[in-house]
């Protein structure tokens, strides 16, 4: 897989560094409890970014699995269609308001990867539903 580790967040931040209400972002949200959320972040002050935290898996957490690598590859693609699944549940109107407040917004994958190898699978429905809300996904990677 080349992953290593993979966090994936959904973030909202205003480009002039103003700090994102959570009222703003987050409260408009539905978060359940059954919701593959792993925490919801407010930002903090100027330039940080809100975030809701979808995904935080490390390949070490699957090694007592005989092979790792694939128990890790499946359930990070299972939580992948969780979140897209989440977005699907999300109002698409919530997007909205945010992007006409100004407001900045994309799907965050943070993969810490080996052997300058980045080998992931995203889901067609995860796409979509981030096309949906005008989602952009952005990559960044440790190499």
């Amino acid at each position: 897989m080349g992953v290593l580790s993979l966090k994936v967040s959904l973030r909202a931040w205003h480009p002039d560094g103003r700090q994102v209400q959570s009222e703003d972002f987050i409260g408009r949200l539905s978060i359940g409890e059954n919701d593959p959320v792993v925490e919801a972040c407010e930002s903090n002050g100027q330039w940080q970014a809100a975030r809701v935290c979808l995904l935080a898996m490390d390949l070490s957490d699957f090694k007592q699995h005989d092979e790792p690598t694939e128990v890790f590859a499946h359930a990070v693609s299972a939580r992948l269609q969780a979140v897209a699944d989440w977005l699907a549940r999300q109002p698409i109107d919530a997007f909205e308001q945010a992007s006409h407040s100004g407001m900045r917004l994309d799907l965050f994958f943070n993969p810490w990867i080996d052997d300058d190898q980045l080998d992931l699978d995203l889901p067609s429905v995860l796409l979509l539903e981030c096309g949906k809300r005008r989602l952009p996904i952005q990559v960044i990677t440790n190499d």
